[in-house]
């Protein structure tokens, strides 16, 4: 049974993710329906109506449900796009791990921004390896170099939609409750039975396979990130059946939702594109953030999305300022400005106050140069993204040891601009 929002919402991702594109469409699901459950409000009493409705196989059977819907060619095209996107990540990580000792021609142009512990011959075991001229460094490179083959062959990681498979072939995914078992998952189904053509180096240097089941996917994460901004459609077209599934069950749900459903309704108004863009955008960048993030031993899904959560505050207060910011000017903009004919323009509409009566009483809105605080927030308005840019920061210095932050100078945050600009309301 389903548990909370992540959870459920997990479940559904990786079910249709898997419908739609194999066990590479499965994992990508699983994180992005947990990061999805950052993006939305308190949803107490909405679990409770939806754990009772739903259990796990319910959501799995209607993420299935919900790929059939697609047309044949509409599905061919958002597996093929998912697929290669995932295969173009999983071939950039093993370039990471293998290093200019395994691909030169990949390292050559510029050294890649890859931490040194992921890069398999920069560890104390593969350098000894190399420094030793041990023939089995030169396997390990034909390992590497093998599996890139099979992608790019597609004998790994077809790019072919996947037949249609029993339930129980997305259950190791759904059952995943820590980003280890996930990965576990993952490494099991699609990397194994590839590796067993190599078992007597796996015997040899277990180190080697320890390895990649560590760093593979995490690198894959991070590539995947930037590949899929650059497959916009599809991955929209995936996030956008996960949000009107999302937005269909919550409408079945009689009280309390109302929150929930509006920010639905706004993310998925078909009239501005440009917030579903926007929303597998920042999406797709929080996914690559998980590849970063440093996993925790039997860390569950929750606390590791909070904490990526909270290092990427920008991000999601940006989501927040879009939706916060569109349904205010959608509630007040009545008047249209409109050009006629000789280059006159002419306001055309009732304005929502009469320009000919008095104001209202009351205390005015505008301080002069006294500064708003806290007590004003509800007269302060424009300055949300440079707010969420300063809270981040203040995060990040916080975040650091004391150490560490007296040798980078981080000691404080400056609020530095022109006099009258607003920085003391700001701060405030």
């Amino acid at each position: 049974m389903v548990t909370n929002l992540s959870g459920w919402l997990r479940t559904l991702s990786s079910a249709t993710g898997f419908a739609l594109a194999g066990p590479g469409g499965a994992l990508v699901g699983h994180l992005a329906g947990g990061l999805l459950a950052t993006l939305l409000p308190g949803t107490s009493g909405f679990m409770g109506e939806v754990i009772s409705r739903f259990s796990t196989k319910a959501i799995e059977l209607s993420g299935t449900a919900l790929a059939e819907r697609l047309t044949s060619k509409e599905k061919q095209r958002i597996n093929h796009d998912l697929q290669a996107a995932f295969r173009d990540a999983f071939t950039q990580a093993l370039y990471d791990l293998g290093g200019v000792r395994c691909f030169p021609a990949h390292w050559a142009p510029k050294k890649r921004d890859v931490p040194s512990g992921a890069v398999y011959p920069s560890t104390p075991q593969g350098d000894l390896l190399w420094r030793g001229g041990n023939p089995l460094a030169e396997q390990v490179c034909d390992c590497l170099q093998k599996m890139e083959r099979a992608v790019v062959e597609g004998r790994l990681l077809p790019l072919d939609p996947p037949r249609n498979q029993p339930a129980a072939g997305v259950q190791r995914y759904l059952e995943a409750e820590t980003f280890e078992s996930l990965n576990t998952a993952f490494f099991d189904d699609v990397l194994s039975p590839y590796l067993a053509a190599f078992s007597s180096l796996i015997r040899e240097i277990p180190d080697f396979e320890a390895h990649l089941r560590r760093n593979l996917l995490d690198r894959t994460l991070v590539h995947l990130g930037e590949l899929l901004k650059a497959r916009t459609p599809a991955w929209r077209a995936y996030n956008r059946m996960i949000l009107e599934t999302l937005r269909s069950e919550v409408r079945q749900v009689e009280s309390g939702q109302s929150e929930i459903a509006d920010r639905l309704d706004t993310l998925l108004d078909r009239s501005n594109p440009a917030r579903m863009e926007q929303l597998a955008t920042g999406m797709a960048d929080l996914l690559s953030a998980t590849g970063q993030l440093e996993k925790r031993v039997d860390e569950g899904f929750d606390s590791m999305l909070a904490r990526l959560a909270q290092q990427h505050q920008e991000l999601l207060a940006r989501f927040d300022v879009l939706i916060a910011t569109s349904g205010r000017i959608e509630s007040k903009v009545d008047r249209v400005l409109r050009m006629l004919e000789g280059g006159r323009y002419v306001i055309e509409g009732t304005p929502s106050v009469s320009i000919d009566a008095p104001p209202a009483p009351g205390e005015p809105p505008f301080k002069g140069l006294q500064f708003f605080d806290e007590p004003d927030a509800d007269l302060f308005f424009g300055r949300e993204l440079l707010t969420a840019k300063l809270v981040a920061r203040i995060g990040e210095i916080l975040s650091l040891p004391p150490a560490e932050a007296d040798q980078v100078g981080l000691q404080f945050l400056a609020v530095v601009g022109a006099s009258g600009s607003g920085k003391s309301s700001l701060v405030r």
